[in-house]
């Protein structure tokens, strides 16, 4: 009961979700069961229409959406790209993220130029309807896979001088509390 309220509250508030986006999502289930998400992948449905598949189709658009900036504006702009990334070891992608390291010896600029090119390319605008967009991107930083500091896209440097100086401050801040402990 508690979780019907919250979605119908959710729906009041915002009322474009269901008379927009998930009376598109349908009306593509109804005419040929395939979504097409905002850079052009197709997902076809087979299932039965119940409340399970039109749940489903409706996180198609947006998670495949996500998964695949990441693969093809995150991962694959670094691997394709090795004369602006050959110092960039990718380590991990999982779904909304990749995860690589920088060797510190770079320097913090160099790590500032890397940072903003992979965040220009995930923050390349998307279109839906007419409407364009940006996914905004943040940063975590760590020693490890752990242990991370965030960099919130709210608090993204403008300079890359300015970004450098954060980094160097935030790994200074890490290794003290490392060293803490």
């Amino acid at each position: 009961n508690q979780a019907k309220y919250i979605i119908e509250k959710y729906h009041s508030a915002y009322p474009g979700v269901r008379q927009n986006f998930h009376a598109h999502v349908r009306k593509q289930l109804a005419k040929n069961r395939t979504l097409t998400n905002l850079l052009g992948r197709n997902t076809t449905f087979l299932g039965r229409m119940d409340d399970k598949l039109y749940k489903e189709a409706y996180s198609c658009i947006p998670q495949g959406t996500c998964g695949d900036l990441i693969n093809e504006r995150g991962l694959e702009f670094i691997y394709y790209n090795p004369d602006k990334f050959l110092q960039v070891d990718l380590l991990t992608q999982v779904h909304d993220s990749v995860g690589f390291q920088i060797p510190v010896d770079l320097g913090w600029l160099e790590h500032a130029r890397i940072l903003n090119d992979i965040k220009r390319s995930l923050e390349t605008p998307l279109t839906w309807r007419l409407r364009e967009f940006v996914v905004p991107v943040d940063l975590s930083i760590g020693l490890n896979m752990g242990e991370v500091t965030e960099l919130s896209h709210k608090h993204w440097p403008s300079s890359e001088q300015a970004l450098a100086d954060n980094l160097e401050r935030l790994y200074v801040q890490l290794l003290n509390t490392v060293q803490g402990e």
